[in-house]
């Protein structure tokens, strides 16, 4: 852990959330490699009754092939997460190096360490003599616990040797039969935070008026204070911009509201509920049209706007509005969605001069000499300067309000020629009320309406199922395409990132262990450890209610690594074993004996380090804990499934190979 500070001082790595959770998870990973070493020195020291520094030396050498087929195997599970290009290698790339340099040097402080402070220290008999009676107590007691586990574990091992059928075919039914519970889990893009903080967007009809828009805020704020008691402190404001959808709006009709909520530790429903109570409160106030509050936490930082983005390209604007319009009064009936809002709203009010060209021309009036004095009149124009102390002060002019307030009074401003004379507007141009977009949205150089919302209650990916049904239910119109993008989009495009890395990373992990135990098979066997960790992970969402996301999913990569390291330290004794002259059953069950209790020692703390992250309630914490969870239930169901499946497997494949080298010496 010095050394991960170190590394982070050199490099400019600052102390945030994403290093300190990635210190945290690797923290239970620190100790195993030294966890294994010591306690093969204490067994050489206690059962076989060596000399302090020949236990340290021999006990050291004898998993020194283990422990750094493990750790490499943790260490390369981390590179591809390294090449992940997108927001997530930007976001995972801190994760990945911290936690390598922190396995990294886990590795050379156990190797070069520990085997010398037992050299010195490790005194079993004095230590013994040292107790205390009551944790001489605990000794005794755990001892006797430990020792029944393992040969517990020993006559579970020549059980499962002896039926061997019955225990493949049910870790192989096992596997394929929870697979399928992958669709019932879920998809989501990352967890939202709950850092109590709320900001929302309120805007009210077209050409609404900012008293109007002031008065409704200001219901917002009292009604939103007395009716949720979590909130801390409510700002709004009136007339302000809003951000929706890839454009920014502005007007008198608009308004923003804050919200900061009391901390997580102090009130019992989650960011979210409230968040949707507020729309609802929202919603019933008339005259309020609409309440945005955007995407929160690593989905804002990802740029993917809203959760549920659909986004609506053509050229004819009509056709557009109608289609968009059809989609959302479909959409708005899925259950899960929340605040749907259309970017392109009913038109503004504005008036529209339609000028004769030839008739003005005839006049001596030029488009910009029409168009300048509308704007003059009716808009304004900063006629001249005042100054005062040094400061300037623009002196706005325009038509006084009453001179401006129909259509008739607009027909009677004069445009003055350049000859000098005086012109009515109504004479060269037909003057019009309409409505016109206030923006026009474009992407790709293409015109684009996009249908936006949030979601509640369900996760991201059913929701979005059903609104691919709904679309393919639909008959789009000619000229019109349908896109859905936003939180969606993104997280289909990680998803396949880290598929690959997924892939990538099994293979690394393959590779590395036929370096070490030169050879491809019992890799092979080692691997099948990976499926029940997969296993483990779908299990642990189902069981908590998680969706399956980013996080779950950079969980699942984890575990996979540390789900053939159980294994692998098992199957490496059983070569040693087999190598001092034991049968192959009998090398198996002395082996899975002996290893036990450093594997479920590295396993134990590999999991508790997990702990404080699943229990954690504190603003953000629920952000990791979808990947903690993923992480703790592969580990599991892994170390309790393969500790007997592997071996077994093990025993099959071996005992096949003896039969066929026996059978070709009888044919030599």
């Amino acid at each position: 852990i010095i050394a991960v500070f170190l590394y982070m001082f050199l490099t400019g790595i600052t102390i945030n959330i994403i290093s300190l959770a990635s210190i945290i998870i690797a923290v239970g990973v620190v100790v195993d490699d030294a966890i294994v070493l010591l306690e093969n020195i204490y067994r050489h020291r206690e059962v076989k009754g060596e000399p302090p520094q020949e236990a340290s030396i021999y006990g050291a050498g004898e998993v020194f092939g283990a422990v750094i087929a493990t750790t490499t195997t943790n260490l390369v599970i981390f590179v591809p997460l390294l090449l992940v290009q997108g927001f997530i290698g930007v976001f995972f790339n801190q994760l990945s190096l911290v936690t390598i340099v922190i396995i990294g040097m886990s590795f050379v402080t156990a190797m070069l360490l520990t085997p010398m402070m037992c050299s010195v220290i490790l005194d079993v008999g004095k230590e013994k003599k040292r107790e205390h009676p009551f944790l001489k107590n605990i000794y005794d007691v755990s001892e006797k616990w430990f020792l029944r586990m393992e040969e517990g574990y020993k006559n579970i091992l020549g059980w499962a040797i002896d039926n061997k059928k019955q225990v493949i075919i049910f870790c192989a039914a096992s596997f394929f039969l929870s697979m399928p519970l992958f669709f019932f889990t879920g998809t989501e893009f990352f967890p939202d935070m709950d850092n109590g903080l709320l900001s929302g967007n309120v805007s009210l009809p077209a050409g609404s008026r900012l008293e109007e828009t002031n008065k409704i805020m200001e219901e917002l704020q009292a009604r939103v204070k007395k009716e949720i008691p979590e909130v801390e402190f409510i700002l709004v404001t009136a007339g302000s911009g809003a951000r929706m959808g890839m454009s920014s709006k502005s007007g008198p009709n608009y308004g923003k509201i804050y919200v900061k909520l009391l901390p997580l530790d102090k009130r019992k429903r989650e960011m979210k509920e409230i968040q949707k109570q507020i729309s609802n409160i929202a919603f019933s106030i008339p005259g309020l049209k609409s309440i945005d509050f955007g995407a929160m936490g690593a989905n804002q930082l990802a740029g993917a706007g809203r959760p549920i983005t659909i986004e609506i390209y053509g050229t004819d604007f009509e056709k557009m509005d109608g289609y968009a319009q059809m989609l959302k009064a479909r959409i708005e009936k899925i259950p899960g969605i929340s605040d749907m809002l259309i970017s392109r709203e009913k038109s503004n009010p504005e008036y529209g001069l339609h000028i004769d060209r030839e008739k003005a021309a005839a006049l001596g009036l030029s488009m910009y000499d029409v168009a300048l004095a509308a704007r003059s009149f009716l808009y304004g124009t900063t006629a001249t300067k005042y100054k005062e102390d040094g400061d300037e002060y623009d002196i706005f002019v325009r038509l006084d309000e009453k001179d401006r307030a129909n259509l008739r009074d607009i027909s009677n401003v004069y445009v003055t020629s350049r000859t000098g004379a005086k012109i009515s507007l109504g004479n060269i141009a037909s003057v019009t009320l309409s409505n016109a977009p206030q923006i026009i949205q474009r992407k790709n150089q293409q015109r684009l309406i996009i249908v936006d919302s949030d979601y509640y209650g369900r996760s991201l990916g059913d929701i979005t199922s059903d609104i691919r049904r709904v679309i393919s239910d639909t008959s789009i119109p000619a000229g019109i395409s349908v896109k859905i993008a936003g939180s969606t989009e993104q997280m289909a495009s990680s998803f396949r990132s880290l598929f690959i890395a997924l892939l990538l990373g099994i293979a690394l992990i393959y590779l590395v262990m036929v370096a070490q135990f030169e050879s491809f098979l019992e890799p092979f066997i080692v691997m099948f450890a990976i499926p029940f960790a997969v296993m483990g992970v779908v299990w642990s969402l189902i069981l908590t209610g998680y969706p399956f996301g980013v996080m779950s999913f950079v969980g699942l990569i984890l575990v996979t690594a540390i789900a053939v390291k159980n294994s692998i330290v098992l199957i490496d004794f059983i070569n040693i074993q087999r190598a001092r002259g034991l049968e192959l059953k009998e090398a198996i069950m002395e082996s899975g004996r002996n290893r036990l209790r450093p594997i479920l020692m590295t396993s134990f703390t590999t999991g508790l380090a997990l702990v404080p992250i699943i229990l954690g309630h504190g603003e953000g914490s629920g952000f990791w804990k979808n990947m903690a969870v993923s992480v703790l239930g592969g580990l599991t169901v892994s170390a309790t499934i393969s500790l007997i499946f592997v071996p077994t497997l093990y025993y099959i494949i071996e005992r096949h190979f003896e039969k066929r080298r026996a059978c070709g010496e009888v044919v030599k």
